[in-house]
């Protein structure tokens, strides 16, 4: 936790409303007032248990700093501390600690006061008050918005310092009773606390509709229904609206409708998997098995175009792309714009520049209606033509309110034969989205893909609507395949192998530990897979040469893998995939997930019931 977010003990508004996307961990305040007493315990009751529970508060909200405290590093190396992957998870303990303060100090203070008739009345009647406040505060919760409890956050704090102050000096100089004062504090934490949950009810704790998950997307029309046989990868670049989450199989949205995600918000993630998707290359997707790459689109930021990120995809807007010497005779290119519909034929919205290797640039239109159009022409209807079109996908607007084609458009462009080195695109209209979908470069009849040439995936739109865009990636891997060469590196040796653009991922593997191969000729392949459950796999897989059955699951401990019915051992494949050695011929290849941790666990428990049970029995019989 950043120091800027330690005056969130007393004063949560310091950095904002509560944000799932900035400072949803950060969060320990548990009232001003219990914060005061807390403070105060270990000096009004200095025993051993007061001390201690001091020292245990201080050192957890030191570890909730994390890195801000230079001894975070070194305490980080003992044991069992590095299973505390967020720092600012240790404020549970310290809430807790400060809550035990608290109580010790209220107690304390409450004994000093005298019990009196006339204290207990009053009592009643500050009860009465604070309840009425309560119910107040109640109703304030469920009938203001956001706003109105900003604000009063802005003064609240100093109302409850100045009402602890006020207590505080009451208290030492004896003029409230027992009752009066145990009410007053009782009530004022109440109100403290009532008044702080519409901070995060209005936003973490927002509901949403059970229509909201129950409802099936449209995305999913076009995903395969059998399991095992492809994931989908979610941009993560905002935090997106209800619809949005359900239409791109946000993380961790897709469960809910049995689909598989190569992202997911998950406590358990491991570092090497976190790490895969931080370093991700072309390649590196292709293994993972993701097929489609789901952008969501509301909110829309007003630059953002609808396209996978730079690293894994074509991006030639205002932007050059650099390639090896390639003889063409013709560059095609599929586009298609998005705000274009106020615009008419002829409009010039992009410019398609093509470098020669003897430095020359050659200029080519992208025209609306000619070259190029809107995506959603049937919907909009622009005052422009449809250019020819590349291909069609299915998509859908909510205020169109029905499925409609979209589609891409494509536009060849012949040129005297010549080395290419260089393409790039400059958008005209700044107010247009154009997205280049595909560039080919053509010598006679051979076609090459630009994306080739740069290492980039092969994308192409399957899905478009207000709320998300689907990209199909036409170079994944399947889920299971065999590779006939591997090599054995260490972690960082193997990231680097897989972000080498002459890395082979559907003939190579990389492996932890185990035999290294080396492929002399081409090999014929067979991989089905029979059945796929998420605690077993079962594969069925033929080959004429020795390789590793790669299973782009993750490895995890717990994993069993059984060929032709007796057990192999499961190698870490590519950093966090599972492969099993196999030999020329056919094999049934099953994967089951058999922890040793669950059997124990389970051992305990039984043996800790059978014993409980016994000292009941025991103590029945004593009885008797």
């Amino acid at each position: 936790m950043p120091l800027d977010f330690l005056p969130h003990l007393f004063f949560p508004v310091w950095q904002g409303e509560p944000s799932e996307g900035s400072n949803n961990e950060y969060w320990a305040y548990f009232g001003f007032a219990p914060l005061v007493l807390a403070l105060l315990a270990p000096f009004l009751r200095k025993n051993r248990r007061a001390i201690f529970l001091a020292l245990f508060a201080l050192g957890t909200l030191s570890l909730a700093v994390g890195h801000a405290n230079p001894a975070y590093g070194l305490i980080y190396q003992l044991p069992g501390f590095s299973f505390f992957r967020a720092p600012a998870r240790y404020l549970l303990l310290f809430v807790f600690a400060g809550a035990l303060l608290c109580a010790i100090a209220f107690d304390d203070l409450a004994k000093r006061l005298e019990p009196t008739h006339r204290g207990r009345q009053r009592a009643w009647l500050w009860g009465i008050v604070l309840g009425g406040l309560f119910l107040l505060s109640l109703w304030l919760a469920e009938s203001q918005p956001l706003g109105f409890w900003i604000a009063a956050w802005q003064i609240l704090p100093l109302i409850f310092a100045a009402a602890t102050l006020v207590l505080l000096i009451l208290t030492r100089q004896r003029r409230l009773a027992r009752a009066t004062f145990q009410v007053i504090v009782t009530g004022l934490i109440l109100f403290d606390l009532t008044w702080l949950a519409p901070l995060f009810v209005k936003t973490l704790g927002q509901v949403t509709s059970p229509a909201s998950a129950t409802i099936v997307p449209r995305s999913l029309s076009i995903l395969d229904p059998r399991p095992g046989r492809e994931r989908v990868l979610a941009d993560q670049y905002i935090f997106p609206s209800v619809p949005a989450i359900r239409n791109s199989l946000y993380p961790n949205a897709a469960l809910l409708y049995g689909k598989e995600s190569a992202n997911a918000y998950s406590s358990l993630s491991s570092a090497w998997h976190e790490s895969y998707l931080w370093q991700l290359s072309p390649a590196m997707l292709n293994l993972l098995n993701v097929r489609y790459f789901t952008i969501p689109l509301e909110p829309r930021p007003r630059a953002k175009i609808a396209i996978p990120p730079y690293t894994l995809a074509l991006n030639l807007l205002n932007h050059e792309e650099m390639i090896p010497p390639t003889q063409a005779t013709a560059i095609e290119v599929s586009s298609f714009t998005e705000q274009a519909d106020h615009l008419a034929d002829g409009t010039i919205v992009g410019e398609l520049n093509v470098r020669r290797r003897d430095g020359r640039v050659e200029t080519f239109p992208l025209r609306l209606g000619i070259e190029t159009a809107d995506w959603d022409y049937e919907r909009k209807q622009p005052p422009h033509q449809r250019a020819p079109s590349a291909h069609s996908f299915p998509a859908f607007w909510r205020a169109f309110g029905r499925m409609f084609e979209g589609h891409t458009y494509t536009a060849r462009f012949p040129f005297a034969p010549n080395e290419i080195v260089g393409v790039s695109v400059r958008v005209v209209q700044p107010e247009v989205y154009l997205t280049i979908e595909e560039i080919i470069l053509y010598n006679g009849n051979q076609a090459i893909a630009l994306a080739k040439l740069l290492g980039k995936n092969d994308f192409r739109v399957a899905y478009f609507s207000d709320t998300a865009a689907v990209w199909r990636n036409r170079d994944v891997l399947p889920r299971a395949f065999i590779a006939h060469t591997a090599q054995v590196l260490d972690d960082a040796a193997a990231f680097a192998r897989l972000r080498d653009p002459e890395f082979d991922p559907a003939r190579e593997v990389v492996l932890s530990e185990g035999v290294e191969l080396r492929d002399a000729k081409p090999s014929r392949d067979s991989v089905e897979i029979a059945n796929y459950k998420p605690e077993r796999v079962e594969i069925k897989a033929t080959t004429d040469q020795p390789g590793y059955l790669v299973l782009a699951d993750s490895w995890y401990p717990g994993w069993n893998a059984f060929v032709n019915g007796q057990p192999a051992p499961i190698q870490r494949a590519n950093v966090i995939f599972r492969a099993v050695r196999i030999e020329p011929g056919t094999h049934d290849i099953v994967f089951e997930y058999r922890p040793l941790s669950f059997a124990l666990g389970a051992s305990i428990s039984a043996a800790s019931l059978l014993i409980v049970f016994g000292i009941a029995m025991l103590g029945l019989g004593k009885g008797q």
